[in-house]
């Protein structure tokens, strides 16, 4: 009976501290990490420039999700996409750019004109009518240069892969 009281103590002793030591996260793992600060334009490796039709330029850094509206020595960072990576992203007539952004395993598509990023809704109708002040002829040039853009991007990626493998 003595035997398997202490057995038994023994037992309820090894199952508490076992207990005791898995419930417990190592002091490193408690504390909350400090949120990262978003990256400076100076700091970030690879940028996508893309002109803006007026006169401005946005600078893109994909694998961070930051974007940048840049004009003459000015550039303010956009504030919209944390923890995102961006891709897909194309000039628009009015100014502004289309980024898609991935995050979470969710995938979003964003508008942004000059610092101002408005996330793009899906609608039954379509939107009013454009109001640009470009005519037909500029905006069919601009639409061809964005179709060979698409292009050439498309075989510049290809040439890499080939050159890889």
């Amino acid at each position: 009976m003595r035997t398997s009281g202490r057995s038994i103590l023994v037992i309820v002793f090894f199952i508490a501290s076992y207990n005791w030591g898995c419930g417990r996260a190592p002091e490193n793992a408690r504390k909350k990490p400090l949120p990262s600060s978003p990256p400076t334009l100076e700091s970030v490796i690879g940028l996508t420039m893309i002109p803006a039709i007026d006169g401005g330029m946005y600078a893109v850094a994909e694998s961070d999700g930051v974007v940048w509206f840049i004009k003459e020595d000015k550039a303010v960072q956009v504030k919209a996409f944390p923890d995102a990576f961006l891709s897909d992203i194309s000039p628009s007539v009015e100014g502004g750019i289309y980024v898609r952004a991935e995050a979470n395993a969710e995938t979003s598509l964003w508008y942004i004109k000059r610092t101002t990023a408005t996330k793009v809704q899906e609608e039954s109708r379509p939107p009013a009518e454009n109001t640009s002040s470009l005519n037909s002829r500029e905006r069919w040039l601009w639409a061809l240069w964005q179709q060979e853009r698409v292009k050439r991007k498309a075989a510049e990626s290809e040439r890499e892969l080939s050159d890889k493998g």
